[in-house]
C-alpha cells in the first residue's frame, strides 16, 4: 500500500512537472510568434519597474508621516511625470527645437565654406607632396568629379531636416494611442502590484519559495543598478555636459548635452558615440575649442566612472567591458535599438541566475567553499 502510494504521489508529481514545463514551452513559443507587438508592454514593464519603488514609500512611509493608498500614490506619481513632461516641452524642447533648425541651416553654409576655401588648401598641399615623389594623379580633378556628387545630394538632405522633424513630430502623434493604453496598463498593474505578487508566490511550491525569492532580491539588485542607476548616470551626464559646453561657449549646448544623455544609455560605446558630433561642433568654431572639448568629456566620464558609478549602481552589476561590448553588439544585430539598450539589463539577469546556480549548487553552504568531487 506504502508502495502504491509512492508511485501515485512520484507520478502525480512528474505529471505537474511535465505540465509546467509545457506550458512554459508554450508560452515561450508564443512570444516569439506575437513578439513584434510585445515592444509597448516591454516599456510598460520598465515604467513598472522604475515606478513600484516610489509607489511603494508614498503608500508605506507617505510624506511627513501622510500615507496614500495605491490608487493615490500612483496618481500624485503620474501628475508629477506630465508636470516635469509639460515644462520640459515648454522650455527645454522649445530651446532644442531651435537650436536643431539652426543646425540644419547652418550646415550647408559650413560644407561650402569647407569646400571652397578650407579643401584647396589641403588639396593643393597635398599635390605637392605627391609631386615630390613623383606620384602623378590630379588630385583636383578627383575630389571634385567625386565630392560635387557627394555635395549635392547632403545638401538636400540637411536641407530636408525641417520636414523629418515634422515626420518625427507625425509619428509621435500617430502613437497617441500605444502611449494612452501603456500609462493605463502600468496604472492598474502599479495599483494592484501587491496583490499579483501574493498570487504568483502562492503558485510556487513551499520548498521552491526561498529559492525564488533569493533569485528575484538578486536580479532586483542587479536590474536597479542596470537601470536605475544608468537613467540616473544619463541625467547627470547630460547635466554636466550641458553646463560644461556653456562655459567654453561651444554652440548647440543644449542638444549636445541631451545627445550626451541619451548616449549614456549605452554603456562604454555611448561616450564615443556622443563625443563625434560635440567634437565636430566644436571644430567649426576653432581647433582650440574641440581640444577643450575633448578634455572636459574626458574629465566628465572619469568623474562618471570613480564616482557616479561606484556610488549609484554599486559593484554588484560589475560587468567586464568585453561582455558589455559584446552583448551591446548582438543585441543590436538580433533585436535593433531595443537590443542595443536592453542587452546589458539582459546580460545582468543573465548574470544573476548563473551566480544563483553556481551558488545553489557548486558551493557549500556551510564552507562556502566550491564543492569538491
Amino acid at each position: 500500500m506504502v508502495f502504491l502510494e509512492f508511485i501515485f504521489l512520484d507520478n502525480s508529481y512528474r505529471i505537474r512537472r511535465n505540465l509546467l514545463i509545457a506550458f512554459s514551452l508554450l508560452i515561450l513559443v508564443i512570444f516569439y510568434y506575437i513578439h513584434h507587438v510585445l515592444m509597448p508592454f516591454v516599456i510598460c514593464a520598465l515604467f513598472i519597474y522604475l515606478a513600484a519603488p516610489i509607489v511603494s514609500f508614498l503608500s508605506d512611509r507617505g510624506i511627513n508621516g501622510h500615507k496614500f493608498s495605491r490608487t493615490g500614490s500612483v496618481a500624485i506619481l503620474y501628475v508629477c511625470f506630465f508636470g516635469v513632461l509639460t515644462l520640459l516641452s515648454i522650455f527645454l524642447f522649445k530651446m532644442l527645437a531651435s537650436e536643431v533648425k539652426k543646425i540644419a541651416s547652418e550646415i550647408p553654409a559650413k560644407i561650402n565654406d569647407f569646400k571652397d576655401n578650407i579643401l584647396p588648401v589641403f588639396v593643393q598641399n597635398l599635390q605637392l607632396k605627391f609631386d615630390s615623389f613623383g606620384v602623378e594623379v590630379d588630385l583636383k580633378e578627383e575630389i571634385d568629379k567625386n565630392f560635387s556628387h557627394i555635395l549635392s545630394s547632403s545638401e538636400g538632405k540637411f536641407e530636408s531636416v525641417p520636414k523629418y522633424i515634422q515626420n518625427i513630430l507625425a509619428g509621435i502623434f500617430s502613437t497617441l494611442t500605444t502611449s494612452v493604453v501603456i500609462f493605463i496598463f502600468t496604472a492598474f498593474t502599479l495599483i494592484d502590484l501587491p496583490k499579483l505578487k501574493d498570487a504568483l508566490l502562492k503558485l510556487i511550491p513551499k520548498k521552491y519559495e526561498q529559492g525564488i525569492l533569493d533569485l528575484a532580491t538578486s536580479m532586483n539588485r542587479d536590474l536597479s543598478g542596470a537601470i536605475r542607476g544608468q537613467l540616473i548616470i544619463c541625467i547627470l551626464n547630460g547635466f554636466l555636459t550641458t553646463i560644461a559646453l556653456l562655459v567654453l561657449k561651444i554652440k548647440y549646448a543644449a542638444t549636445l548635452g541631451i545627445i550626451a544623455a541619451i548616449c549614456s544609455l549605452i554603456p562604454v560605446l555611448g561616450t564615443i558615440f556622443s563625443l563625434v558630433p560635440t567634437v565636430a561642433i566644436a571644430l567649426t568654431q576653432s581647433m582650440f575649442a574641440a581640444v577643450e572639448v575633448v578634455g572636459v568629456i574626458l574629465i566628465i566620464h572619469l568623474i562618471e566612472a570613480n564616482l557616479f558609478n561606484p556610488k549609484i549602481m554599486g559593484t554588484s552589476v560589475e560587468l567586464h567591458p568585453a561582455i558589455i561590448i559584446f552583448s551591446i553588439y548582438i543585441g543590436e544585430h538580433l533585436f535593433g535599438m531595443a537590443g542595443l539598450l536592453l542587452a546589458v539589463p539582459v546580460v545582468a539577469i543573465v548574470r544573476s541566475i548563473l551566480i544563483f546556480v553556481y551558488e545553489k549548487f557548486f558551493v557549500d553552504k556551510n564552507t562556502h567553499k566550491p564543492l569538491e568531487d
